[in-house]
């Protein structure tokens, strides 16, 4: 396989790249006017948070604790203990950098020996037997195998936090002793570089268009830059980064979308960036790979599904709200010249209303310190895409009135069938006025029933009757990529379900309109014949309606399902949301219970408990109907 680095580079990248002690990415503790030029309300936020971790007993990283979710499957043990490891240690070099007074070091040190300490870095929720496990392997190992260094996504995270706290930190900590400085090398060499140098057998390398891919590349990057003084060892994972960055554009979408929804984006693209611009900075611009068309269509992604503030089109495994740091999303804008990503990263840092945002990128979170002023000097101004169509993901968002958060928004999609979509095949969201009316649940909480292969696709929040889609005698889509019938059904690859499911969107300024045909979307049980559902937004008139067309074996129930986070009222129509919903009532007999979620804190959190489904149920074998909505 041809790659562009090898190309451009044919030499390779080892006379190309920048030494360590010439590769200075942000400034150093030393670079006391760069400090002193964070903005006071950044400051004192840090101060604060590094004040909490002074008082707060350090979390301990017990065998006990990492094997509770062997023995649970609650994922406790992310949040409390290595989140909050890794970010206390931030808190911490953030505030002596900024204060200067040798407070917080004492503890700071603690952190760094501590996280050094531990075993492992790999949450246990991804401690596969083996470094080749991956999403279809159920059986987690309760305890890591010091042997076996495994890099998931926080052990990646944790080595790049370590490796910038050693880059800023490193004259402070030298002068307590050098062991410090040493014994972080010495582990991100063993946990991160060689591993990540002389490994292909972990699952996240050959799956490149997922998520894990480019995350813990550009954080194994940044670490052999930072830490490699070796150079051609610092050449050979470097070119290894842009192998699997140029991996990364070959197999994404070839349209920008992602199959993980856009929570997701910013682990995926914010990554892609990532790695992009230390590349970039590690070559003194001789390495510049922002002009790839695959840059543009993934960054263009985020900015067509935005709905307003913090959500957006909440497909996939993508709760209804998902938080980005502006700045990267502002800087990747800058990189390939996309003004509407620069207006939506500079709408999403305002929207903020803290003044540092959290990241799995300490990179990022640096730089947004630093660069406070400069954000904050700029207009907030989201584009609100009035149209977009994803071939990839048979699926379209239409804006009633664009360039505005005013009027209807719709998304709707088919199913392209990859893993991780829900069984939501012909379903639809809408939102009046950036107020929900018919919602996805979106994410419910992490665990192993949500994570694992075997369950996701029966959890409550994946179930068809949990959107708004459609059942036929009590069965919805089939699970996953999973086609034929409920009791033998065969997996089949996202393409040759894409074949036998098909989509054809246009928008002619007035009207946007999403057909999709999913013939075998249900099992056999059910008695499908023909199946597809048309979906439009008809800008003048104000309206968007949604055309079902079923033909069955036999005479048969058909229901359309809806979820909305508001009682609805029935009275000539379907009441919700400052909307109304008309149907055919000669053909459609409603329905409406309190949708009960199991008390899921994720899913409560983001929607309360005044969830409802309303059911309207039609009896026949041939069924091409057309149900309209307005605002009311």
């Amino acid at each position: 396989m041809e790659y562009r680095y090898n190309k451009d580079f044919p030499n390779g990248l080892k006379d190309v790249l920048l030494p360590r002690e010439e590769f200075l990415p942000l400034p150093k503790y030393e670079d006391e006017a760069a400090w002193a030029a964070v903005a006071p309300e950044s400051k004192a936020y840090v101060l604060a948070k590094a004040e909490e971790v002074l008082v707060t007993p350090m979390p301990r990283a017990t065998a006990s604790a990492y094997m509770n979710f062997y023995l649970t499957g609650v994922r406790d043990y992310d949040s409390k203990i290595d989140y909050a490891m890794r970010h206390g240690m931030f808190w911490l070099a953030a505030a002596e950098c900024l204060e200067r007074k040798g407070r917080f070091m004492p503890l700071l040190i603690d952190y760094i020996w501590a996280l050094c300490e531990t075993t492992s870095w790999c949450l246990p929720a991804h401690n596969w037997q083996g470094l080749e496990g991956g999403w279809s392997n159920d059986a987690p190992r309760p305890l890591p195998d010091i042997n076996d260094p495994q890099i998931d996504l926080f052990a990646g995270t944790t080595g790049e936090y370590l490796a910038w706290v050693l880059y800023i930190m490193r004259s402070e900590l030298d002068k307590v002793t050098l062991l410090i400085g040493e014994r972080i090398e010495y582990e991100l060499n063993k946990r991160i570089v060689e591993p990540f140098c002389n490994r292909r057998d972990a699952w996240w390398v050959s799956d490149s268009t997922h998520n894990w891919h480019m995350w813990i590349t550009s954080n194994c990057l940044a670490v052999v830059l930072l830490t490699e003084t070796n150079p051609a060892k610092r050449a050979k994972a470097a070119e290894l980064g842009l192998r699997y960055t140029e991996d990364f554009f070959r197999n994404y979408m070839a349209d920008g979308s992602t199959n993980e929804g856009a929570s997701y984006w910013g682990a995926a693209a914010g990554s892609m960036y990532y790695a992009l611009q230390l590349m970039k900075l590690a070559s003194n611009g001789t390495v510049d790979q922002f002009d790839e068309p695959m840059v543009k269509n993934i960054a263009s992604y985020i900015y067509n599904i935005h709905i307003n503030e913090h959500e957006f089109y909440n497909y996939s495994f993508t709760p209804r709200t998902s938080n980005y740091q502006g700045l990267y999303m502002y800087d990747l804008g800058c990189a390939i010249g996309d003004e509407s990503l620069q207006k939506l990263g500079t709408y999403m840092y305002h929207l903020d209303k803290r003044p540092l945002a959290p990241s799995d990128h300490m990179f990022f979170m640096v730089n947004e310190l630093l660069r406070t002023p400069e954000l904050e000097a700029k207009t907030p101004e989201a584009p609100h895409t009035g149209y977009c169509y994803s071939a990839a993901q048979q699926m379209m968002v239409a804006r009633e009135k664009p360039g505005t958060s005013n009027g209807l928004f719709l998304g709707a999609k088919g199913f392209n069938g990859h893993f991780d979509s829900h069984r939501d095949g012909g379903s639809f969201i809408l939102y009046n006025n950036s107020k929900p009316v018919y919602i996805e649940l979106g994410a419910p909480t992490y665990s192993l029933e949500v994570i694992g292969a075997k369950y996701r696709h029966f959890h409550f929040a994946c179930v068809p009757q949990s959107h708004n889609a459609v059942s036929v005698n009590g069965f919805g889509q089939v699970p996953g990529t999973l086609v034929g019938s409920m009791n033998n059904a065969k997996l089949h690859s996202p393409e040759s379900v894409a074949i036998s499911s098909r989509s054809v969107s246009s928008d002619d300024g007035n009207v946007a309109s999403l057909t999709v045909e999913m013939p075998h979307l249900f099992p056999a049980e059910a008695g499908v014949k023909e199946f597809a559902r048309t979906f439009s937004m008809d800008r003048a008139a104000g309206v968007v309606s949604v055309r079902q067309q079923i033909t069955c074996e036999k005479e048969s129930e058909i229901c359309l399902h809806f979820i909305t986070c508001e009682k609805p009222e029935l009275a000539d129509g379907v009441l919700v949301g400052g909307t109304k919903l008309t149907y055919d009532t000669n053909l459609f007999t409603a329905g409406v219970e309190k949708f009960n979620y199991k008390n899921d804190p994720k899913i409560y959190g983001a929607w309360g408990d005044e969830i409802y489904s309303i059911t309207l149920t039609a009896h026949t074998k041939e069924l091409d109907s057309t149900f309209t909505v307005c605002a009311n």
